[in-house]
């Protein structure tokens, strides 16, 4: 199973039409702002997780975002995985 990182990097990076790139944005925008957080670490570091998703695991991929939101926001598990499932709902994965 492709992890969700990947899935969203692929998004970013995929030669998309306009109407399919629109798409994407929109849903992003209608995500909540703890998604949208979640969301905007992947990509101000695409390239990273790119590597970790492929080199080593997706879970390499989701454990690095989980520390930054742990450490960094000093958020709490419930709400780390309510968002991540929240973006794979949006996205229809």
């Amino acid at each position: 199973m492709r992890s969700l990182i990947a899935e969203l990097l692929e998004e970013l990076t995929n030669s998309e039409t306009p109407e399919r790139i629109y798409s994407f944005h929109e849903s992003i925008e209608n995500m909540s702002e703890d998604a949208k957080t979640i969301v905007s670490i992947v990509f101000e570091s695409p390239i990273e997780f790119a590597k970790l998703a492929n080199s080593r695991s997706p879970k390499a991929a989701r454990s690095e975002i989980l520390r930054r939101l742990r450490e960094e926001e000093e958020w709490g598990w419930p709400r780390c995985w309510k968002s991540f499932k929240e973006i794979r709902l949006t996205l229809g994965r």
